[in-house]
């Protein structure tokens, strides 16, 4: 949770031609905060802020908008829509060729869960797009933009329908009905909610959500993201309950389906996550694959009350390719399902140490290679001259123990090298 307050006491900071008023005495408390968990929360941020009339004057006919240049990947490609339903304004990405994300491109959409003014109950009341550029420039411009006119306050015009409207791109790009946002560039967007007054030491509260939706798709992702959001809309509905409510992945597992939620390694635990829409209850065999092995089962488990099923187990020394899948029993026998492979960590570490120290005619040195790669022993003098050079990456990964024969007694730093990763020890050679 982060928390910051501020305020437009300052004129001499209101540098912004879009908005350099005098002083309207207003303080903002903001509070962003999300949870640590599964799609779709974890690609949530809920935003508060708390506006407050600081001063001495009553102030009507007000707005109070969210601006965003959101740059989906590469910021020449993008595209923006609103979803009037659910106070929902998102950027997507107009093909399926991004310069970051590639054939995937994720969406991201700004809900107005509540705010001071609604028009036929939904708090946003605006939605307006502006190419970089031509944003507002001027403070009426501003204002007439956030009652859902054009910068020059004219009526926006839906060209579907030829009728005057406050949202743009109120269409579906999913099903491409409606009107559409076209001729992708670098888009601003911005979702408004007014008219609505305030009195000197009222305050008004306003709160957004900010929902990632990532798919295998542009418009696949705008799926996920709907589906995300409609999640979001339930948990402030309850109030941010704990336990959080949660749901299935988007756009996920058809009914009697179990689909891979999450697989990953970390503190040395390999940790897979499924989820069954049959809830809790739903028994499953855990199956292991080492590469290049065969299946195996390891282990039972069980969804939760949520319909999550987890499997953790330490994470293999070595590394190496690891599948895992599940088994679930049926009338007809046993169904697989959720098939994942993961790449386990090495944990072995570059390091030395002489096995004596010090050694008496000749140098037993011994080691730990991290993997097979090429490795490199070396003894230098006193002087930094090098007097052995051992080629060691052959021995492969682990531990070992290798002489070093010198007749010289004396003081040596003894050097190992592998993967770009140098360490070194010092060592003693006497009569």
């Amino acid at each position: 949770m982060l928390w910051c307050v501020y305020n437009d006491a300052n004129p001499a900071s209101h540098t912004n031609s879009a908005g350099g008023t005098q002083p309207l005495g207003l303080e903002v408390r903001q509070t962003v905060f999300g949870y640590n968990g599964l799609p779709p929360a974890s690609r949530i941020a809920f935003v508060r802020f708390e506006i407050l009339n600081r001063g001495v004057n009553q102030i009507e006919n007000a707005y109070v908008g969210l601006w965003s240049d959101p740059d989906v990947g590469g910021f020449t490609d993008d595209l923006v829509g609103c979803d009037t339903t659910s106070s929902l304004g998102y950027a997507y990405n107009a093909t399926n060729s991004d310069v970051q994300y590639g054939s995937t491109p994720p969406a991201v959409g700004y809900d107005l869960l509540s705010g001071p003014a609604n028009v036929e109950g939904r708090p946003m009341t605006a939605f307006l797009k502006f190419i970089n550029g031509a944003d507002p420039t001027s403070a009426d411009q501003a204002y007439c933009s956030l009652q859902g006119l054009l910068p020059v306050c004219a009526a926006m015009i839906n060209p579907v329908t030829g009728l005057p409207t406050r949202y743009f791109g109120s269409g579906d790009p999913v099903s491409g009905t409606g009107w559409l946002d076209t001729n992708p560039a670098d888009r601003r967007m911005l979702l408004a909610c007014g008219p609505f007054s305030l009195g000197p030491g009222e305050k008004k509260v306003l709160t957004v959500a900010i929902v990632i939706g990532h798919s295998v798709n542009r418009l696949a992702s705008i799926s996920d993201l709907r589906c995300g959001d409609s999640w979001a809309q339930d948990v402030f509905a309850l109030g941010f309950p704990n336990p959080l409510p949660l749901i299935g992945p988007c756009g996920g597992p058809t009914p009697a389906e179990v689909a891979l939620v999450e697989a990953k390694v970390e503190e040395g635990q390999v940790r897979v996550t499924w989820y069954s829409p049959d809830g809790s209850g739903v028994r499953a065999t855990v199956y292991r694959n080492p590469d290049g092995a065969s299946w195996a089962p390891v282990g039972e488990v069980t969804s939760d009350e949520f319909g999550y099923l987890r499997y953790e187990e330490a994470a293999p020394v070595a590394g190496g390719r690891i599948g895992y899948r599940l088994g679930v029993a049926d009338s007809g026998g046993e169904r697989l399902f959720g098939e994942t492979w993961i790449e386990a960590p090495n944990s072995l570490r570059l390091a030395l140490g002489p096995a004596a120290n010090p050694s008496r005619g000749a140098l037993d040195v011994s080691f730990t290679l991290a993997s097979s790669q090429t490795a490199v022993l070396q003894l230098f003098d006193a002087r930094g001259r090098l007097v052995v050079s051992r080629a060691v990456g052959a021995l492969g990964p682990g531990a070992h123990t290798l002489n070093l024969a010198t007749a010289t007694p004396g003081l040596y730093i003894v050097r190992l090298s592998q993967g770009g990763v140098t360490v070194r020890a010092k060592a003693a050679v006497v009569r």
